[in-house]
């Protein structure tokens, strides 16, 4: 009887050693499963929860091929400099019901979706070039590489500071066009290059 006692006491002190190691070994695990939960799920794929910023926001142009462009920018999008729709920018999610992004999702849901997916953009954040840009590209790629980056920089001119919108390639940073206050700066800067800013090799006016 003492020798069945002694047997069960060590059972159990083996058993609870062992799962007091399991818990201890194991945080990675438990805290990747907590973060998976957690991914947002929306209806379309996406949530509208980014604002530009106040400094950001109004009217800039661009001087470029002997045409003026314009390009507004509001809290939550823009009138692209193209073709002077409005664009909100929105942080993808994952489609309600899937486990799956937009861009994974087929042809016909896409087809289906076009409707509400022309009107918005894919909003990512990105440093190139020790600058972080906002890059504007299709909800429904997964890479960057069609997108569209922005910064906005404080440079001097003629000994004035002027607001600059610079718009590069979203992978290597390359300037190819910059946007200024008023048409009057756009059309007298337009061919301007900072001597320490990395611009495409054709003229950017």
């Amino acid at each position: 009887m003492k020798l069945r006692k002694i047997i069960t006491v060590l059972l159990a002190t083996v058993t609870l050693t062992t799962v007091s190691g399991l818990l201890t070994s194991q945080p990675e695990m438990v805290q990747a499963k907590q973060t998976k939960i957690k991914i947002k799920k929306t209806k379309n794929g996406f949530t509208a929860n980014f604002n530009f910023p106040q400094s950001w926001r109004g009217k800039w142009y661009s001087y470029t091929n002997q045409k003026l462009k314009s390009m507004e920018i509001h809290s939550k999008g823009l009138n692209t400099p193209w073709t002077g729709e409005y664009v909100k920018l929105v942080t993808p999610t994952k489609v309600k019901g899937t486990n799956k992004y937009i861009w994974q999702m087929g042809h016909k849901w896409n087809q289906k979706h076009y409707p509400v997916i022309k009107k918005v953009s894919r909003l990512s954040t990105k440093t190139l070039n020790k600058q972080k840009w906002i890059i504007m590209s299709p909800i429904d790629e997964k890479s960057l590489k069609m997108g569209y980056a922005f910064a906005l920089d404080t440079r001097q001119l003629d000994g004035t500071n002027q607001e600059i919108m610079f718009e590069a390639n979203p992978i290597t940073g390359q300037i190819y066009e910059q946007f200024f206050r008023s048409p009057e700066l756009a059309q007298k800067y337009s061919g301007y290059r900072f001597n320490d800013l990395n611009y495409l090799s054709y003229d950017v006016n």
